[in-house]
């Protein structure tokens, strides 16, 4: 990510996932730290509304499994009306 930044002066959302799918330790926690933050917030909603199904889109949808995986953990374990078997 270093030298993505130096190069263009900036990170993307892409430039995060495409480091951490090539293993960077840093570009792995960022979007594990994100899935977690979401994921408390949705389970507050889904403690409340009780969705039969919550969607994520967006760049989350292209990031693999480092953000549904670590909001759908923290959902599961901060709301008792989530399903983890959902």
């Amino acid at each position: 990510m270093a030298e993505t930044l130096a190069t263009t002066g900036a990170l993307r959302a892409s430039d995060v996932t495409t480091a951490a799918h090539r293993g960077d330790p840093g570009a792995r926690a960022l979007p594990a730290r994100a899935g977690r933050l979401v994921g408390a917030t949705l389970a507050t909603l889904v403690s409340f509304y009780d969705p039969g199904l919550v969607v994520v889109g967006g760049a989350v949808a292209h990031a693999g499994d480092y953000v549904p995986a670590a909001i759908r953990e923290s959902v599961c374990r901060r709301s008792p009306a989530a399903d983890p078997a959902a």
